[in-house]
């Protein structure tokens, strides 16, 4: 916000007279039909600042959003989607279309952390490449034959999608119902389609 905008709010706020502001309950969240500065947002009348404190101040959008979210708006995150948020990887079908032979289930596996990567050569450290490694053994050799499994991660100047990261894995003729379970139920984009399940 600019310093005028700050000027302009800091006058609103002086004309306002507290003994007709309610400070109990409810907090208000307008002034003369126009919503409250976010860093007055859920702070009672009686311990308004004159003016944007110091350290709020400069704050990207984002924040300020939340701040500006009055308390009873706020919506709690029940325990399902807790259990969402801590999932570090997602298994979905890999739907772009690699051509593959009936059988061979493409899965992706998408990453909420960086897979390190030598910029010397461009490939997984080492260290990242065990990681991935043991990962992939304890998830899908453990219950695919280890020579029906293969995994890859593709070169960044590959990538179809560069935001997220992620790897691949293939496995020949795995049990369905491994499959289901380690997708959490998705099926191939190519299947919702002839379902009439997708978009």
């Amino acid at each position: 916000m600019s310093a005028e905008t700050f000027t302009a709010i800091d006058e609103k706020l002086s004309d306002l007279d507290p003994s007709t502001t309610n400070t109990e309950s409810v907090l208000p969240t307008t002034i003369d039909n126009e919503p409250l500065p976010f860093w007055l947002v859920n702070v009672p009348r009686d311990q308004w600042p004159a003016s944007c404190p110091e350290f709020l101040k400069e704050q990207s959008d984002k924040n300020i959003g939340i701040l500006a979210t009055p308390d009873e708006e706020y919506q709690w995150i029940g325990w399902e989607r807790v259990k969402e948020l801590v999932h570090d990887l997602k298994i979905l079908f890999n739907d772009w279309p690699y051509g593959l032979e009936k059988g061979i289930v493409h899965l992706v596996i998408w990453t909420k952390f960086e897979l390190e990567e030598d910029p010397a050569t461009g490939l997984l450290t080492e260290a990242m490449w065990k990681k991935i490694d043991d990962y992939v053994e304890r998830v899908f050799r453990s219950r695919v034959a280890a020579d029906q499994v293969v995994w890859f991660k593709t070169w960044k100047s590959l990538k179809s999608i560069h935001a997220i990261e992620h790897f691949h894995v293939m496995l020949n003729h795995p049990d369905p119902e491994f499959i289901k379970e380690i997708t959490n139920g998705d099926v191939p984009l190519v299947e919702k389609v002839t379902q009439g399940r997708a978009l």
